[in-house]
């Protein structure tokens, strides 16, 4: 209630999103990890077009807050992709004239037949 009179000025209710039955609140997103455990779930109904997104893929799903929150931000459900390894930096400075090759902060992998930065 606090936070309704906070956001809106009154304790009414919306009747535009009026609240899901408790049978209802299960994230309906296949890849949901928590699809019970939210404060908040949200029917999508069709038609829908806030925040700039065509939420017409969604519509009639019920989502939880998370998901929610990732198709708003992201205009998609799926996770993002996981960051490609890097190849490993040697932890040493290889130049056979460095005076102090493992006292770096910083080592960069430098490839075999680059000339950048003109140096070759």
């Amino acid at each position: 209630c606090f936070d309704r009179f906070k956001r809106r000025g009154t304790l009414e209710r919306c009747r535009m999103n009026p609240p899901l039955a408790e049978s209802e609140k299960r994230c309906t997103y296949a890849g949901c990890s928590r699809p019970t455990q939210s404060s908040k779930y949200y029917l999508i109904e069709k038609g829908r077009s806030t925040w700039g997104r065509d939420w017409s893929s969604v519509a009639g799903s019920v989502l939880c807050q998370a998901c929610f929150d990732r198709f708003k931000r992201r205009g998609t459900l799926l996770h993002c992709p996981k960051k490609k390894e890097v190849a490993a930096v040697p932890s040493r400075c290889e130049f056979e004239g460095c005076a102090k090759p493992e006292e770096s902060s910083r080592f960069h992998l430098i490839e075999g037949g680059r000339n950048s930065g003109g140096q070759d």
